[in-house]
């Protein structure tokens, strides 16, 4: 699968998906949802998405869970 960053600027493919505690704490931007490509590395990651809190941004994860179960291609992330 296929991802579209929020920022529409980039697309992704990856090997796993987490929510991380985003370290400038921006009001909106609390929590960010990050993708690591091959191998799952660290120098290989990318932010997806920002969230204005740590629900918000599980349930984006979900989100692309049930994508991923549907075999979708592409996800955009919202």
């Amino acid at each position: 699968m296929y991802i579209l960053t929020q920022n529409k600027k980039t697309i992704v493919k990856f090997s796993r998906i987490e929510v991380s505690s985003n370290l400038t704490m921006k009001k909106d931007e609390k929590y960010i949802l990050i993708a690591y490509g091959k191998n799952g590395e660290l120098s290989n990651s990318t932010v997806i998405g920002t969230f204005p809190s740590e629900e918000d941004a599980l349930k984006e994860l979900r989100n692309i869970f049930t994508a991923l179960s549907a075999e979708q291609p592409v996800y955009e992330v919202r």
